[in-house]
């Protein structure tokens, strides 16, 4: 059974510019840190412990009796690195930290909601992409995709692989491959879905893409993305960038950093 890695964006329009993850004990949740300024982590609970690091800098900010904020900056040709942060509460929260150029500035951590007593999550929208992760219908109407979809750069090749309708409600997943020559970093905060975005949530199982090699499969060149959106289920799914100086798909060297291997 493959680890359950989610990290919901939350996509509220053009103006987005802050990341909210859902992070699930005992995974190494993945975190995206802006190379240029670093990132303010923001935890959902005083933390009285975090483990050193080799790769970040990482501060704390506000009162030292109930520290929950962090600023994290990667040093120098940082690598991506396991950081574990123990609450007051005794709950661990385990992430990779992973340097990404454009990155967003803020995330918001807050824990996957508990089930409710009658087996359900606490909104529709989480409960969808929980089923996506699973690759079960869960009540949902599952179809199979069309496969190959317009795709928003000509080096990276996407798949659509299935598609969940429900009420009001569809989930679309996506396979993305860089069959360029060059890597590619994925910003979920600055893709979208349709014109005008009617995309609430999105998650990936990686956001940093090799180039893959010829002829041969390498899991790093390709991931899976899973989107939310409003609304009933369209032939034709458009991915768009939603204008916030970061295009979605960005090579790291146009801005500076990346992930760095």
């Amino acid at each position: 059974m493959r680890p359950l890695y989610l990290m919901l964006l939350l996509l509220s329009g053009p103006s987005a510019k802050a990341g909210t993850i859902m992070a699930l004990e005992h995974q190494d949740n993945p975190v995206p840190i802006n190379t240029e300024l670093g990132t303010i982590v923001e935890l959902p609970g005083a933390v009285k412990t975090v483990t050193p690091s080799r790769w970040f800098q990482i501060k704390e900010i506000g009162e030292r009796t109930d520290v929950r904020t962090f600023q994290i900056k990667p040093v120098a040709r940082a690598q991506p690195e396991s950081v574990t942060f123990v609450m007051s509460s005794g709950k661990a929260l385990a992430f990779k930290l992973t340097p990404a150029s454009g990155a967003d500035k803020f995330i918001s951590v807050e824990s996957v909601p508990k089930k409710s007593r009658d087996g359900r999550f606490l909104n529709p929208e989480l409960l969808l992409m929980k089923a996506m992760l699973r690759g079960e219908s869960q009540g949902y109407r599952k179809e199979p995709g069309r496969g190959s979809v317009d795709s928003p750069l000509e080096s990276l090749k996407f798949e659509l692989l299935s598609v969940y309708g429900g009420e009001n409600l569809t989930g679309y997943v996506f396979s993305v491959k860089n069959k360029g020559p060059e890597p590619f970093n994925l910003h979920l905060s600055t893709l979208g879905f349709g014109n005008p975005n009617r995309a609430v949530l999105s998650q990936a199982d990686s956001y940093g893409l090799k180039s893959c090699p010829l002829l041969q499969q390498d899991k790093d060149c390709i991931t899976l993305l899973r989107m939310v959106v409003r609304g009933p289920k369209e032939e034709n799914p458009s991915l768009i960038s939603t204008g916030v100086g970061v295009p979605p798909f960005a090579k790291p060297g146009l801005l500076g950093g990346g992930v760095h291997e």
